[in-house]
């Protein structure tokens, strides 16, 4: 079983999901991610049926849906709000679906067993939803939306109501879980930890639009675009003209500010850049700089500080800048702060650490 979507678009009020191409292949695990807006529960919703979408289609296993009428398409659905019946317990959540497929009684018991025991609730089966906790409801309606056996799972937002403590290692049992199950995920989520934990790949959504779809790794380590980027918290941006200076090396002069960096991409004109904030380095005088800083240092006065209980940022102004505002953003262990002795207006050298310097698409 898997998905096909190519060239989506679909219009909600003044809102648009524009071009979407998207594959999501039999078993995997596919994280949404994006801000508030940006189109994610419309995009489920799309997949669901319950927008229509403009153009493109829609294909599950094998199966043209993008016509299809909600209750024709087999996909699971668990909403931010799971929405049990409060008037059935949970073997009675749990078979609902089934009951309603008219499938027999000697199926349904079978089924709801096994689904009891892959989530490990057996004990909870004559239990009122009122009187679970949130990672059990959790559990209870995933298990519900696989009773039917959909060939597909749209999950928006499924930890959202569970506590921060419980959430975790809620992660890790429904991974295991989801390992065994022969059903495409589409899993929404603003949660970068949970995003990295439970995905096999993972896209960025922005404005309407699918920015980016790639591995964990590579999609937090190399973002494609400044959208991206943005929502990654990397803070650190430079455009500016380019200009080559050997094989693979290049030199951008930003606001009076010159970086050096490496690409096996030819470049020309105006290149945008991006570092995140833990990758700018503090000089210690003490001790000799590191190859892959030592291209990039600079002379600098503490700007703003903002002290968090395990970090620290710093807001640093470059001697020589042209910039009306602070030029880098750092954030490092809080204990390096104090090590430094680092305060506002303190002079400082920083660097940055080229391999992580990237080069965005925009």
């Amino acid at each position: 079983m898997s998905l096909e979507i190519k060239d989506l678009s679909c219009a909600v009020d003044r809102f648009r999901l524009t071009e979407i191409n998207l594959t999501v292949k039999d078993k995997s695990y596919f994280i949404l991610l994006g801000p508030t807006g940006a189109g994610k529960s419309t995009l489920l919703k799309c997949i669901l049926g319950i927008n229509r979408s403009q153009t493109g289609t829609i294909i599950l296993d094998g199966r043209d849906i993008t016509q299809a009428a909600v209750e024709e398409r087999n996909i699971g659905y668990l909403p931010q709000n799971c929405a049990l019946f409060p008037h059935l317990d949970v073997r009675g959540n749990i078979s609902f679906g089934m009951r309603i497929n008219n499938d027999s009684e000697m199926t349904i018991r079978k089924n709801t067993a096994r689904l009891l025991s892959l989530f490990k609730i057996e004990h909870l089966v004559k239990r009122n939803p009122k009187n679970l906790s949130g990672g059990e409801k959790q559990k209870v309606a995933l298990a519900r939306a696989l009773g039917t056996r959909p060939a597909l799972l749209l999950l928006d937002e499924p930890f959202s109501a569970v506590d921060e403590g419980s959430r975790r290692s809620l992660w890790f049992e429904l991974k295991n879980v989801f390992q065994e199950i022969n059903v495409p995920v589409i899993h929404v989520t603003h949660n970068f930890d949970e995003a990295y934990t439970m995905g096999e790949r993972i896209g960025v959504m922005a404005d309407g639009r699918l920015q980016q779809v790639a591995d964990a790794r590579t999609l937090f380590e190399r973002p494609a675009t400044r959208e991206v980027a943005r929502f990654l918290h990397y803070r650190n941006f430079f455009s500016g003209p380019v200009s080559r200076q050997g094989n693979d090396r290049y030199r951008l002069d930003c606001r009076g500010l010159t970086i050096i960096f490496s690409s096996q991409r030819q470049l020309s004109g105006t290149v945008t850049l991006c570092i995140r904030p833990q990758d700018i380095k503090i000089i210690n005088p003490n001790y000799p700089i590191k190859a892959e800083l030592a291209e990039n240092v600079y002379d600098a006065a503490i700007q703003n500080v903002i002290l968090y209980p395990e970090s620290a940022v710093l807001f640093v102004t470059v001697d020589g800048s042209t910039s009306d505002d602070y030029d880098f953003e750092l954030k490092f262990p809080l204990y390096i702060f104090k090590r430094y002795q680092l305060h506002e207006h303190k002079r400082i050298q920083v660097a940055l650490w080229q391999p992580s310097i990237i080069i965005l698409d925009d």
